[in-house]
């Protein structure tokens, strides 16, 4: 099964990252942004059918610090992570061929 949740503080990332062993994608999104719905509407759409990923949500409305410091400054924002170590990054929304075969080549 794969997770998705909300992260509210550089804290709350930090001890997630270091913690969460596999792959992260740390997503910065916005409410208002039409393109970080439609790539987490495909998140949610691979969950129950691929595993060996955690989706981590940041809104970068309520967390405009943390944005800054990650360089944020288009939404959505993907960092890629394996066990604490950031892989790769990348903007804008992904179709579910192209999430699935990030998720299958860096499990």
């Amino acid at each position: 099964m794969s997770n998705i949740i909300d992260i509210n503080s550089k804290e709350e990332l930090g001890e997630f990252l270091k913690n969460e062993e596999g792959l992260v994608f740390v997503d910065f999104w916005a409410p208002w942004c039409g393109p970080c719905k439609s790539l987490m509407s495909t998140f949610e759409g691979i969950k129950g059918d691929v595993e060996g990923f955690t989706l981590a949500k940041i809104n970068v409305d309520n967390n405009q610090e943390l944005a800054l410091e990650f360089g944020v400054r288009t939404v959505p924002s993907v960092f890629v992570y394996k066990n604490n170590n950031e892989l790769f990054k990348f903007s804008g929304a992904k179709t579910k061929p192209e999430l699935i075969e990030m998720i299958e080549k860096n499990k």
